[in-house]
């Protein structure tokens, strides 16, 4: 008896072994089907025995496409998080299965709805199969900033994604106004102090250069006031930076790091300054900024009548849906 069982042992070894290199081969899985055919002179049930020791081993997944039932090789990254699973005896199938879904939604997360779409569970059995491993502390339920009064899950241990979660700029689900202000508002008085005027000592060039600010000593300057509870980063300061340059209050400028180099704007700038398309900063080149000093006081008649402020002023024409003889806008304007 301990021979036969010892041969038993030998042969699922060696099918698992085959039936490894055969999903491996394949990225996006192997269906039930085609396994089948492919080791046809294998029983079914030796075959199954193999595929469930693989899938308590955290070594493939399985996963349903359709109708059909598909093996995928699990990564590094999945077989590390099969060891949470093995720390828990009574995981079933349905949670099995469950967690599987939900770990490969990563920080981005999945909504029950889904969840249920890819297990096929009843909507009882999955609200069961959700709550019990929340309580076993395999996944975690959090809100998005763009759907508040639904859950996304996934995996405990892992950082939601900014997606999810708004970044900096959200307070729980809630866009924080008071802060990003008070954050714009001294980024903004940080690149004007620096704001150097021509004079006797400096020419115009001169003075332009040092009037830049580089994106890393704003964050270094947010970063000694200590207004942020959360550690901003300096993808952070520069979306700020971005909305002041948009508004007009400040312009962009990118320098290459390895050195200066003629640059081809049609505004001349500095030596070694590029124009600021998003394309060409990458590892060669750093974000500079600078004030832009007020041509005039207040503002001008153009900028006083809706048409200077209105947002769809690239589709008014005569004739047209929008047109200036219909203008909501300039009849509020002129009965005012």
């Amino acid at each position: 008896m301990a021979r036969i069982k010892s041969e038993y042992r030998d042969d699922t070894d060696h099918v698992k072994n085959e039936i490894m290199l055969l999903i491996s081969a394949y990225d996006g899985g192997l269906s039930e089907t085609e396994l089948g055919r492919t080791m046809s002179s294998i029983s079914a049930e030796v075959r199954m025995n193999a595929i469930n020791a693989l899938a308590n081993e955290g070594k493939i997944q399985l996963c349903k496409q359709g109708a059909n039932l598909v093996f995928r090789a699990v990564d590094s990254k999945t077989q590390y998080n099969h060891s949470a699973l093995q720390g828990h005896s009574n995981i079933s199938i349905e949670e099995r299965a469950v967690y599987r879904v939900v770990e490969s939604a990563g920080s981005k997360g999945i909504w029950n709805r889904d969840i249920r779409n890819q297990t096929k569970l009843p909507l009882n059995q999955m609200s069961k199969v959700l709550k019990s491993l929340e309580t076993k502390k395999l996944i975690k339920a959090v809100k998005s900033v763009t759907a508040a009064k639904r859950k996304l899950y996934m995996l405990y241990g892992i950082e939601p994604d900014k997606t999810v979660t708004g970044g900096a700029w959200y307070s729980g689900t809630e866009f924080d106004q008071v802060f990003v202000t008070v954050l714009y508002e001294q980024c903004l008085q940080f690149v004007k102090r620096r704001l150097v005027s021509p004079d006797e000592k400096r020419d115009f060039s001169e003075a332009r250069k040092q009037s830049l600010v580089s994106s890393s000593e704003v964050k270094d300057y947010i970063d000694d006031l200590k207004i942020s509870n959360v550690q901003l980063t300096l993808q952070d300061i520069e979306v700020v930076l971005e909305t002041i340059v948009f508004d007009g209050l400040i312009e962009k400028v990118t320098i290459e790091k390895s050195g200066p180099s003629p640059s081809k704007n049609d505004r001349s700038p500095l030596k070694g300054e590029t124009n600021l398309t998003s394309d060409e900063e990458d590892g060669h080149f750093t974000n500079h900024y600078r004030a832009l000093a007020r041509l005039v006081n207040g503002t001008t008649g153009v900028m006083r009548v809706p048409c200077g402020q209105c947002p769809y002023i690239e589709e008014c024409r005569p004739g047209a849906v929008i047109n200036p003889e219909m203008c909501l806008y300039l009849e509020r304007w002129f009965a005012s």
